[in-house]
């Protein structure tokens, strides 16, 4: 397992001093600063080489600014003003970084539902972490949106690969990351995110639909860490999220700790956590020590085919540890059939509401681990491009819950690829088969997709073709615009909604 040789080569790296983030009061934000665009226009006020010197440019104009549009394109390691520390800026405290934008003149935002699609890509190359954030007696907000994060290594190689939040000394932060992938980013603490509070801090996280996978904790949170400690607070709410393939000792997909009188608070609703590993809580590792409380309230989400080295928790390892309950709450949840590993229960942790047992997971899911992924009908959870999409015909899809009740996340009204959502589990949204009418498991079918399959592709015009006949058809056999006809309309309702799978 990798964790073991980033044991022996990082946990000899000393701890440095906190760096200040100091703060001025808010002012008008008008200026937008772009980097990789072409001209200056209608989306951008400000042309700049790299992330960094946007950030840089900030501190001359601190009032200004609170945007920065990055352009389609791979920010590599050796263009060093792409790799800022907030920390070193004396930056407003609202600051949005934004992904995806028209190289022409980043007036538009390419892709801007799935996260998979994105071309920016900023690769820190091994050489630290990608946004630092410290907030000491002053508030900070940072967006993150749709940004593939890669070779990020931690604040000096310690904590949060790619995205880290530290508040403490009455100093609050709120994140924002939506519609990012984050991939090999490799720490000591939150592989992917890590989001910490102390000393009468608070700290607010929003995880959504992003794409976590194969980053590396060596101790906490695979791909996020979240901790509160010191008479601190913080929450966390993760909506339509696939975390997999991720490694750590505590926490191989998340790790959720409170220490110390402090709280946390984590709202999750429709995730796929899938095929992480760690040595306890292959899954999610959940625990409050000293006085501390710790409450995960989960709806809908799939947590299955997690490994423990140790054979305990395999999904999720909850504990409380000094009297205080750490408490999980489960609606509507699957957490595989293995029942003796799934859950390891210690000191005081509890599960209330829990069903566990949902008929979706496949016969002994979970059994073997990672390897046992494909029988709870993922669709490629191991190719190239790994994909974590429930087919049509599972009953995931009609298994999950609409309502919200108190301390639950809301619910979503778009997966992580903008489809509708309805009773799924899990970070998709798939329709069951079509009726005539056009009806996917109760919403409409996508206009193009002729086949029903949930993309619009090649394989819609081949069902066209093959189906043509003019004469009245039921949707998923050709129809692509939902008229009860399959003919020449369709060709063009294809190739006017056509986009690469």
């Amino acid at each position: 397992m990798r964790i073991r040789s980033l044991l022996r080569s990082k946990l000899l790296i000393p701890l440095v001093a906190v760096m200040l983030l100091l703060s001025v009061a808010p002012g008008a934000r008008a200026t937008i600063f772009c980097v990789g665009c072409a001209t200056a226009g209608a989306g951008c006020d400000v042309l700049l080489p790299g992330v960094g010197a946007a950030l840089a440019a900030a501190n001359a104009n601190v009032t200004a600014f609170d945007t920065l549009r990055v352009a389609v394109g791979f920010y590599p390691e050796s263009d060093a003003t792409t790799m800022p520390l907030l920390g070193l800026f004396p930056l407003p405290d609202t600051i949005r970084v934004l992904g995806g934008w028209d190289p022409a003149d980043c007036a538009t935002q390419a892709d801007t539902i799935i996260p998979t699609n994105r071309t920016t890509t900023i690769n820190a190359g091994g050489s630290g972490g990608i946004f630092d954030v410290i907030s000491i007696l002053i508030p900070f907000n940072l967006t993150v949106d749709g940004f593939t994060l890669t070779g990020g290594t931690g604040l000096v190689g310690v904590i949060g690969g790619a995205i880290n939040m530290i508040s403490v000394f009455s100093g609050s932060f709120t994140l924002a990351a939506s519609n990012n992938v984050f991939i090999n980013n490799n720490t000591l603490i939150g592989g992917a995110v890590s989001a910490l509070t102390a000393a009468a801090a608070a700290g607010s996280v929003s995880l959504q639909n992003n794409f976590c996978f194969d980053n590396t904790a060596v101790i906490h949170g695979g791909c996020y860490s979240s901790i509160s400690a010191a008479v601190s607070a913080m929450s966390t709410q993760g909506r339509n999220n696939i975390i997999a393939q991720n490694e750590s000792i505590f926490g191989g997909g998340q790790g959720l700790t409170s220490v110390a009188a402090s709280s946390n608070i984590t709202q999750t609703r429709n995730n796929t956590i899938a095929d992480n590993e760690a040595i306890l809580g292959g899954g999610d590792f959940q625990a409050n020590i000293v006085g501390a409380t710790n409450t995960h309230n989960a709806v809908n989400d799939m947590t299955i085919s997690n490994l423990t080295d140790a054979g305990l928790g395999n999904n999720e390892f909850i504990a409380g540890i000094g009297g205080v309950i750490t408490l999980l709450t489960q609606r509507a949840v699957n957490l595989g059939r293995n029942a003796a590993g799934d859950v390891l229960l210690v000191g005081g942790g509890a599960i209330t509401g829990n069903t566990s047992s949902l008929p979706c997971d496949g016969a002994g899911a979970n059994s073997l681990g990672p390897e046992d992924s494909l029988v709870a009908q993922f669709i490629d959870p191991f190719g190239l491009s790994p994909d974590y999409n429930l087919p049509a015909g599972s009953p995931c899809n009609t298994a999950g819950v609409k309502d919200t009740l108190a301390g639950e996340a809301p619910f979503p009204l778009t997966d992580w690829r903008g489809t509708p959502r309805d009773a799924s589990i899990g970070a998709s949204e798939n329709p069951s088969t079509p009726t005539p009418g056009g009806p996917c498991n109760g919403t409409e079918c996508e206009p193009g997709d002729a086949n029903a399959d949930g993309f619009v592709n090649l394989a819609d015009l081949g069902v066209i073709i093959n189906a043509f006949r003019g004469t009245q058809i039921a949707p998923g056999n050709g129809d692509c615009n939902r008229d009860t006809f399959t003919n020449l309309a369709d060709l063009g309702c294809v190739i006017t909604n056509f986009r690469a799978q």
